[in-house]
């Protein structure tokens, strides 16, 4: 093993957890315009207020409105931070 890590340092799982759920992470979506199917997730990470780029076809689960909850993959791409595998937990318009 590379580095200062050891092997007892390796993280569980907890039950019924699976590694897509541990890797995403939870916004708000700020906006939401439904006639173009897209909108942008705001994810607070330490202060800082990140701003991911949300398109309908990428929307797994769940009903996209203005002010919803959001579990996702953040995808870094040339244009900036891209939500993946969306699924919509609450939120109301």
């Amino acid at each position: 093993m590379g580095g200062s890590q050891k092997a007892g340092d390796v993280k569980r799982l907890a039950r019924g957890e699976t590694q897509d759920e541990v890797m995403k992470t939870q916004g708000t979506l700020n906006v939401w315009f439904q006639d173009r199917s897209y909108g942008f997730i705001h994810e607070e990470k330490g202060g800082v207020i990140l701003r991911h780029f949300l398109h309908g076809a990428n929307v797994k689960s769940g009903t996209p409105r203005t002010g919803a909850s959001v579990l996702f993959k953040a995808v870094v791409t040339r244009k900036g931070f891209l939500a993946v595998d969306a699924e919509i937990l609450d939120g109301a318009q």
